[in-house]
């Protein structure tokens, strides 16, 4: 299976460069385009996902696996 997404801010939608996005223990940075992946998942498998970015709150949340592409696009709302 295969999981992907973008990660944006939640004030204006805009995608958000540098984030650490978490599955278990793999980890993957976006670029400008605010865009994730990760390969090689496994099907019918949940995972702990989060995404960390400086200046935002930590986002953690349970994703399931289906077979095919999964798109889990998640939104960071800054702190303060």
């Amino acid at each position: 299976g295969k999981l992907m997404g973008y990660i944006s801010d939640v004030t204006n939608a805009a995608v958000l460069n540098g984030v650490t996005v978490i599955l278990e223990t793999d980890t993957f940075t976006t670029s400008i385009d605010g865009y994730y992946e990760f390969n090689d998942v496994i099907i019918g498998q949940g995972y702990l996902f989060k995404a960390e970015l400086p200046g935002y709150l930590n986002y953690q949340g349970w994703v399931d696996i289906l077979a095919g592409e999964n798109t889990r696009d998640t939104q960071l709302t800054p702190e303060g």
